[in-house]
């Protein structure tokens, strides 16, 4: 299909929904219901550029929703928005230097004589890098490009490396929910939006078992499923890897290594995440590792689609939207606590993630929308939890996880690689939460 007839088509559901205004809706209402309906399908069918299409998004917002534009825009007034882009640089660096071929090539070849051992090795990479750097898209992309040198050093290529670069994302995702602290921006929001009160101790024993048991389950499946194209891995003949560093290589390690210091104990000085990315960016360029080029390293439009993503929860909310959709869903719930009652809180959050996109803006619709339709029958701390674990690793495309979204703008998979392995992520987080979370959360006393 030729991209005019894309988007002629796109109209077709928008352009209804403003001629009839359903469930009540004001003209407003269905313009901000209209827009955000077009746009995903543009994300979709790729019809219209993502930057123009999140442009076009952002503008309907700001002019119709009636939130302010602070919460609108808030993702480019926050502190992550110039973590991400400083991330981008210093990452940039850090390849740059050669610290990653040195350090970590080898001893990834080493350790990961299999598939299997590989995935394990970027597990424990992921849960370790979590003390080290507290904010996750740095972390995030840091690791995957540890594993994108290291896979083009061996010579991997194709669908293969595209598919191995998915599963650093994946399992980064599904590690980061072991702790409370593994995800400063969504793990928070469970906790802020559900007013909970719940610390990393409790979230540890809530979460760390049954969270390593959906992240097996996750290596597990990705084995099976693509088993031939794994056959493709072969490290070669790694022999005991040897320490060769210089003394500009142990320059450059003392800069990295302050940086993410200092960053790991942000909450002993006053000193910002983004001042000591900032720094730590700043020194790299004093050494001449990077220079001004490297500014293209910097996706501004993964930082336009970035902020259009976050600004759908305000929007829904604040224009009324999300209450007239999402305040019917109550006639779905069971009116008893059982496993019907949880299946249908599993499959609402779902169905709302797959709409909205962001995990952060589903459940900022989801939580307080399904509290009320479940109020008096759901256990109060398992709800919010359960949310969050029934969409956290639940996708069919990049813009339902923003570090999909990172993944794929900066181009370490494509939308394609992500829907076809985001189809058995269906089955797995359901199976997840049934044979792993719901009978420890029964052990715990939480349900």
């Amino acid at each position: 299909m030729d991209r005019k007839k894309k988007i002629l088509l796109s109209f077709i559901v928008p352009v209804i929904i403003l001629l009839i205004r359903p469930l009540g809706m004001t003209i407003n209402q269905a313009f901000i219901l209209s827009s955000l309906l077009l746009v995903l399908t543009f994300w979709v069918n790729k019809a219209v550029s993502r930057t123009l299409s999140s442009l076009v998004l952002l503008s309907s917002f700001l002019l119709f929703s009636g939130a302010p534009a602070e919460e609108i825009l808030f993702f480019p007034l926050s502190e992550n928005f110039y973590l991400i882009i400083f991330s981008f640089l210093f990452s940039e660096g850090i390849v740059k230097s050669r610290l990653i071929d040195k350090l970590f090539k080898p001893y990834i070849g080493y350790l990961a004589t299999t598939p299997a051992k590989l995935l394990a090795v970027i597990s424990g990479m992921a849960f370790v890098m979590i003390f080290m750097v507290p904010q996750p898209f740095c972390r995030l992309i840091m690791l995957a490009m540890i594993i994108r040198e290291y896979c083009d050093g061996i010579k991997i290529e194709g669908k293969l490396k595209e598919l191995l670069l998915l599963m650093v994302f994946l399992i980064s995702m599904i590690t980061n929910t072991l702790i409370l602290k593994g995800d400063i921006i969504m793990n928070a929001a469970v906790v802020n939006l559900s007013g909970i009160d719940i610390g990393e101790a409790q979230w540890f024993r809530l979460l760390a078992a049954p969270g390593i048991g959906m992240l097996t389950a996750t290596i597990v499946v990705f084995l099976f499923v693509y088993r031939k194209e794994l056959r493709g891995y072969s490290p070669g003949l790694i022999q005991k890897p040897k320490l060769d560093m210089r003394c500009e290589d142990w320059l450059n390690l003392s800069i990295v290594g302050a940086t993410i210091l200092i960053w790991a104990l942000e909450k002993y000085h006053p000193i910002p995440s983004a001042g000591v990315i900032l720094i730590g960016t700043l020194l790299l360029f004093g050494r001449r590792i990077l220079s001004i080029k490297d500014l293209k390293a910097i996706e501004w439009p993964l930082m336009v689609f970035l902020t259009a993503t976050f600004s759908i929860g305000a929007a829904m909310t604040g224009s009324g939207v999300a209450g007239i959709i999402f305040g019917r869903l109550s006639v779905i719930f069971p009116q008893d606590f059982s496993i019907l009652m949880i299946l249908a809180v599993v499959a609402a959050a779902m169905v709302i993630h797959m709409m909205l996109g962001s995990v952060v803006t589903t459940m900022s619709v989801a939580i307080p929308g399904i509290a009320i339709a479940t109020s008096g029958i759901m256990p109060e701390i398992a709800l919010p939890l359960l949310v969050f674990i029934s969409i956290v690793a639940h996708f069919f495309l990049p813009f339902h996880n923003v570090h999909l979204v990172i993944g794929e703008g900066y181009g370490f998979f494509s939308s394609d690689t992500v829907t076809g392995f985001g189809i058995y992520m269906t089955f797995v987080t359901i199976v997840s939460i049934l044979v792993f979370y719901l009978p420890w959360w029964r052990i715990v006393g939480i349900l």
